[in-house]
């Protein structure tokens, strides 16, 4: 899975965004993905906001996802 559709599933699908941020291994696992240990550290150091308020920003769904 590339990033950018790692980034449409976190904004279109609520559970799976919270879980990639508690738990970003069993949220990658859950969709078939093993992720290396610098994937899993990047998604643990990103600012979810930032990400949320990007995609409200273009016209994305993530206004949706609290």
């Amino acid at each position: 899975m590339d990033l950018q559709r790692l980034v449409e599933k976190a904004l279109h699908d609520e559970v799976f965004f919270k879980q990639l941020q508690t738990d970003p291994a069993r949220a990658l696992q859950s969709i078939g993905v093993k992720a290396t240990p610098n994937q899993l550290a990047s998604l643990k150091q990103l600012n979810y906001k930032s990400l949320l308020d990007v995609a409200t920003a273009f016209g994305g769904t993530a206004a949706n996802i609290t």
